[in-house]
């Protein structure tokens, strides 16, 4: 069931991310965009562990 959340997440963020990337290119912020990790194999085989197998993180710029 977490799961199903997480891919639900994971397609609205990367349903987002031509817009991230323009505001990220206007803004020049290096703190501003979207970043995607995926473990392989051989990392979850050295840590038995670790749940997360893959990860998108974005950050938008807001105001204060």
């Amino acid at each position: 069931m977490m799961r199903l959340g997480f891919v639900a997440l994971l397609m609205l963020l990367l349903g987002g991310l031509p817009a991230i990337a323009v505001a990220a290119e206007e803004a020049k912020d290096p703190w501003l965009g979207c970043w995607a990790r995926a473990y392989d194999a051989a990392h979850l085989a050295k840590h038995p562990g670790q749940l997360v197998t893959a990860m998108t993180v974005a950050i938008d710029a807001r105001t204060p």
